[in-house]
């Protein structure tokens, strides 16, 4: 795949991840308001007589109570609370408070099926709880009453009620809502302003001059509708509170703030977002595409192989699966195992399973029996003589130097390679010219880019995009470093001859018919078949068509059961599962993934 193909991909990429995603639905709380009728008195004392009639609708579940909380920052006090439930009134029951609590924190009932509420402050907030017995459906109305001292602004020559009437720490929707609000004296219309903030409402003056309403047709769960009505200072005899100066000096600086911020949205961020944009989409790109193609340029002219090897029907020469993987991938990930299996399929060693029992729990293992001398390759030589052993080489006592091992088997294979021509230079060393710096950008933009959109997402929302470009980039230049493998024109022709005979291994694994004429030879081919990642759909294909068991592997039997303790066989299906957990295990602890081709 070309580069600029790879990099268009991941342009699709990006803008994919930069469109908005769907709001997630909030979870339904089994209720909901039909109403919520809010009705405030302005008193010539500046006290405020505040009813809240909230008309319930239970759906689903079970009820037992409610609540309001009420900030206090901006109003003295809070006090001749009441609670009605039409012509009841519920008494006063401090242990309600408790009741309430349990509830809101856990969900749990631990209250008695009686009326009552409570008050309590808790910070800055008053609270009143109620509580009834248990309710499964229909509706109920409560109104709650209270009366708020201090809460009106005094100044010069206007006085304001500044009120949440609807408060927004809510998880249900309300279907309409009304506020009255009582002036506390006939005033001049024109004098009067009306505004509201949060969910949309239609206010308006009665013609008695005194009375405003404001109406809405629907409020969401977690909206609020914010009161604020201002009229000629003197209809109230009050001097202004002690939170007023502070409140209003806080709410300057933050209006400031949202005047601040406004502009920015609004003139700056979007070209902020164009330049992340331009980054990630061009600049980032662009400069990938020179860096990549100077880094295939400096490997010089790749070898031209003029030969087509489709299909290539039987292994081309006897290259060890080692050398093959390293041929057709530039990598040695299970060169390890491929040899470990090619060395039991020639006889030199064998490999038994063991098992030992812990109590309930059976732990297998493998042993790897040397069974005559090896005279091969450096690597496979090293194979027999560490990995195995005359008296048998268990493979678990590896398992933590595997990695030194693996290490010094790949620079063996990469050495033969070398001495028979088949590369100008190692392909470890040729790759790492783009996989290092690949790798070192793709985590460096993401170590760098997690931190910046954390704190920098309000100034930006796509100040994700150049890093994740970035990230992208070094990971296109990690899949691309095979390329920079420098063959020789011997090993170019090697490599394709055995990428051919890789897709006919596939093909077999998969075809049966074409599969029949190897039954007795199919463990020949089995170390090849792992370098190209076909190991377990090659011994499933030749299971299922009933191919003898290997000679070089001797499955456990527990004493007492068919078979001796140690044994081989007839058949392939016979030990399938057996075979199947000692090839991914040598597998898994002497190699890694592997990829058809």
């Amino acid at each position: 795949m070309k580069i600029a193909s790879l990099l268009s991909i991941a342009v699709l990429i990006i803008l994919l991840l930069s469109a908005p995603l769907p709001a997630l639905a909030d979870r339904d709380p089994g209720y909901f308001y039909d109403s919520v009728d809010v009705d405030i008195l302005i008193r010539p004392d500046s006290d405020l007589q505040v009813s809240e009639l909230q008309n319930f609708r239970f759906q689903s579940g079970d009820f037992h109570g409610g609540y309001r909380s009420i900030p206090t920052d901006k109003l003295v006090s809070i006090d001749n609370v009441e609670v009605w439930e039409g012509a009841t009134r519920y008494p006063l029951n401090p242990e309600v408070r408790d009741w309430v609590k349990k509830r809101i924190s856990s969900g749990k009932v631990i209250g008695r099926e009686e009326y009552g509420y409570a008050t309590w402050t808790e910070g800055n907030r008053f609270w009143i709880g109620w509580w009834f017995p248990t309710t499964m459906s229909g509706s109920k109305a409560i109104e709650v009453k209270y009366t708020a001292h201090g809460a009106l602004r005094i100044h010069d020559t206007v006085d304001r009620l500044y009120w949440k009437a609807i408060w927004p720490d809510r998880t249900a929707g309300i279907n309409s809502a009304t506020i009255t609000v009582h002036l506390p004296g006939k005033v001049d219309t024109s004098l009067v302003t009306l505004k509201s903030y949060g969910a949309a409402a239609e206010s308006r003056i009665l013609d008695d001059g005194v009375t405003v309403v404001f109406s809405c047709g629907g409020v969401v769960p977690s909206q609020e509708v914010e009161l604020d009505i201002a009229w000629p200072h003197g209809l109230v005899a009050a001097d202004a509170p002690s939170w007023q100066a502070g409140a209003e000096e806080s709410e300057t600086a933050a209006s400031a703030d949202r005047q601040r911020k406004a502009y920015y949205d609004g003139e700056v961020k979007p070209y902020v977002n164009l330049i992340m944009f331009v980054l990630a989409l061009l600049v980032v790109p662009l400069a990938a595409v020179i860096w990549l193609k100077g880094a295939l340029k400096r490997r010089g002219q790749a070898i031209e192989v003029q030969r087509d090897y489709g299909p290539q029907y039987t292994p081309p020469d006897n290259t060890p699966p080692s050398l093959v993987e390293l041929l057709v991938s530039g990598r040695s990930t299970m060169g390890l195992a491929s040899t470990i299996f090619d060395l039991a399929r020639r006889g030199i060693i064998r490999i038994d399973e063991t098992c030992q029992k812990y109590a309930f729990l059976t732990s297998r293992d493998f042993v790897l029996t040397n069974l005559k001398e090896n005279n091969g390759f450096g690597f496979e030589e090293m194979v027999s003589s560490k990995l195995a052993s005359p008296e048998g080489g268990k493979l678990s006592s590896w398992r933590n130097k595997m990695p030194a091992l693996l290490k010094e088997f790949n620079k063996s294979v990469e050495d033969e390679a070398l001495r028979q021509g088949l590369f100008t230079e190692p392909p470890s060393q040729s790759m790492k010219r783009l996989l290092t710096p690949g790798l070192l950008i793709m985590v460096g933009a993401v170590i760098v880019a997690v931190p910046l959109t954390i704190f920098l997402f309000d100034y930006a929302e796509f100040v994700f995009l150049p890093f994740a470009m970035l990230a992208i980039a070094g990971i296109v230049a990690a899949a691309l470093s095979p390329k920079l493998i420098s063959y020789t024109a011997k090993g170019a022709q090697e490599a394709a001859a055995w990428k051919a005979f890789g897709k006919y291994l596939g093909k077999l694994a998969k075809d049966r018919q074409l599969a029949t004429g190897h039954l007795d030879t199919w463990d020949s081919y089995l170390p090849l078949a792992v370098i190209f990642g076909l190991a377990q759909p090659w011994i499933s294909r030749f299971a299922s068509m009933g191919a003898p068991a290997p000679s070089w592997f001797y499955v456990y039997h527990a004493p007492g059961s068919a078979g001796t303790a140690m044994d081989t066989a007839v058949s392939l299906s016979s030990i399938q599962s057996a075979f199947n957990t000692m090839v991914s295990t040598i597998s898994g602890s002497a190699g890694g993934s592997g990829g058809a081709v």
